[in-house]
């Protein structure tokens, strides 16, 4: 899919199968790859509703398939950097565009391009 990620990463966790990634969150989750230089662990990209409910994600979550058929975003770690510096480096570059949530150890990210969506739930 791309130089540094695999289809099967962005898979459903429940084992269902279902994978269909914006091709723009491939780029973004690349982008993160060749800024920090670490790998980029996807903790959550596709989801299917049984398994989106089952984790508590929002009823239209982005992570489950859209109009287009694609999930629009993805949960990440990066090796070795801390989320709020992984969280900036995005925000700083896309500051009127994206979704992106903080919490304790990942990153959300989706590519609604609208306008910027931000949420901060660490505790």
């Amino acid at each position: 899919m791309t130089k540094n990620f695999k289809q099967e990463e962005f898979k459903c966790k429940c084992g269902c199968g279902e994978m269909r990634i914006s091709p723009t969150l491939l780029l973004l989750c690349q982008l993160a790859r060749d800024k920090f230089r670490q790998p980029v662990t996807i903790l959550s990209g596709s989801r299917c509703r049984q398994h989106n409910t089952n984790v508590g994600g929002a009823e239209n979550s982005q992570h489950m398939p859209k109009g287009d058929e694609l999930t629009h975003a993805v949960d990440i770690q990066v090796k070795g950097v801390e989320p709020r510096i992984v969280y900036s480096f995005f925000n700083d570059l896309f500051n009127s565009t994206l979704g992106l949530g903080i919490y304790n150890t990942w990153v959300h990210i989706d590519d609604r391009m609208d306008k910027p969506y931000r949420w901060d739930s660490r505790t």
